[in-house]
């Protein structure tokens, strides 16, 4: 495991299969995205080796909705297709609790957030939308 914590950053981790990690902006120390992703363990891969999506986030309003996310998704996609994984799952919670204290202007409604992973999904790699 390598932990990593940089400026105000909390500590992240990565290891073989857990991924979370976030860009920050050195100046005025807050989050510009943050990304967290797990293979499914070694022990459940026998049939079926899929990631989890478990968190993509543009902290500022006014960067959402530039691409931020999509870039980093189509990462995960070569990463998954690399890693020989069988898809990738995600379950889009637009209102999700870990949210209540942030600025949620110009964030995704549900639908738009379940339309916006679906649309990634593709014979390649499949993106599988978890309701």
């Amino acid at each position: 495991h390598v932990i990593i914590n940089t400026n105000e950053a909390e500590e992240y981790l990565f290891d073989d299969r857990n991924f979370k990690f976030s860009i920050w902006n050195p100046s005025t120390g807050l989050a510009l995205f943050t990304m967290d992703f797990f293979k499914t363990p070694i022990q459940y891969r026998s049939k079926n080796p899929f990631i989890i999506l478990e968190l993509i986030y543009v902290h500022l309003p006014e960067w959402r909705k530039n691409g931020i996310a999509s870039y980093y998704i189509k990462k995960l996609i070569q990463y998954a297709i690399e890693e020989k994984m069988d898809c990738i799952k995600v379950t889009p919670i637009a209102d999700a609790v870990n949210f209540k204290n942030f600025d949620l202007s110009n964030a995704f409604s549900q639908q738009e957030l379940v339309d916006y992973y679906k649309k990634w999904d593709s014979p390649e790699m499949p993106f599988e939308v978890v309701l």
